[in-house]
């Protein structure tokens, strides 16, 4: 008599996760101004603080700003 789960009875949630990242004049301001535009057309669930990160590959250039955002999908119904 092992455990039997049962099967959920709801659809699994999926959600929209959706990077950001700018390396170019003000990438704090340009991390905002994505996250409000996006925030215009999904319903925002979560966002990452900001983290700082060297340049990979192409060194000689500014660090980058990243960010994670997370969103409700769309209904498709």
């Amino acid at each position: 008599s092992g455990d039997r789960r049962e099967p959920p009875t709801e659809d699994p949630v999926m959600s929209l996760i959706i990077a950001t990242g700018s390396n170019l004049g003000d990438s704090f301001e340009t991390l905002r101004l994505a996250q409000e535009k996006l925030d215009s057309f999904f319903a925002p669930i979560a966002a990452s603080r900001v983290y700082k990160s060297s340049a990979v590959d192409y060194e000689s250039q500014p660090d980058f700003l990243n960010q994670v955002l997370e969103y409700s999908l769309p209904s498709m119904l």
